[in-house]
């Protein structure tokens, strides 16, 4: 069931307690699972249990339906698997990728009786724009040389213009009759109440695909809603390379919010 979900799973060799945590990693957008191995080895020397999982990059430019599937699987495979369900779960997301993946997730997590006890999100979330599509593309596929630029050209395009379809038909049906989930991911995970757990940010004045601005302002509304929320911003750091410009602070940031999370 994992091959064909995508979902990669480490599970201590040594015995593990009843309680001991398991962190759900969700890749960002061209994220491949040797990426996420590196964070997952921060989890991994504290002796938890690591779920990871990276979903194809349609899932966050067009394939909602894809996205709303994916979400369902995984949560059907956390509450499936005797060794993962009953115990605390974190999530810990990656850019859009991983954030708009879990305003489905934590519904899907609590339809089948799921609590979440922490959320850490790296460069994320941010608002979709043109602009920051443009980079996106770059980033994906800009370093594939010395075609790598032209591929992102075209895609570009043609996301582009699905882009503006998408967003004339979700406004035109938000209109007819009202608002529904997948229209828009950053407006949803702004003002979702189901997510009701502690939330750790990490993000970078540097990052230019997703804003610092836009990461204050959803910390903003998550704390309106009674979320407790620890900001981490950095000067200095890249776009999901927080963890390799900081490693030290990523890592204690960590181990500190899930010990106040642990201790709830």
């Amino acid at each position: 069931m994992t091959k064909s979900l995508g979902i990669n799973l480490h599970f201590p060799e040594s015995d593990v307690s009843k309680t001991t945590p398991v962190v759900l990693l969700l890749g960002w957008a061209g994220c491949q699972d040797r990426y996420l191995q590196k964070y997952s080895k921060i989890y991994e020397d504290k002796g938890l249990i690591v779920v990871r999982y990276c979903g194809p990059v349609s899932h966050v430019f067009w394939d909602k339906p894809g996205l709303v599937k994916a979400a369902r699987d995984i949560a059907k495979y956390l509450k499936n698997d005797s060794r993962l369900d009953g115990r605390p779960l974190f999530l810990h997301l990656f850019s859009n990728g991983g954030a708009f993946l879990n305003e489905h997730l934590s519904m899907c997590l609590k339809n089948e009786g799921m609590t979440l006890k922490g959320i850490i999100y790296d460069s994320a979330p941010g608002e979709r724009r043109v602009k920051t599509l443009f980079h996106v593309m770059q980033e994906i596929f800009g370093k594939m040389t010395p075609i790598g630029p032209l591929i992102a050209a075209i895609i570009f395009s043609l996301l582009f213009c699905m882009y503006i379809l998408q967003m004339f038909y979700y406004k035109t049906k938000e209109i007819l009759v009202g608002y529904t989930p997948g229209s828009d991911p950053f407006r949803a995970l702004c003002e979702q109440k189901t997510i009701n757990c502690p939330h750790l940010l990490f993000y970078s004045k540097k990052d230019n695909l997703i804003l610092a601005p836009d990461v204050e302002h959803f910390a903003s509304c998550r704390e309106k809603l009674g979320n407790k929320v620890t900001k981490v911003c950095f000067d200095d750091s890249e776009h999901v390379r927080h963890f390799m410009k900081h490693p030290e602070v990523y890592k204690n940031s960590i181990d500190k919010f899930m010990e106040e999370c642990l201790k709830n």
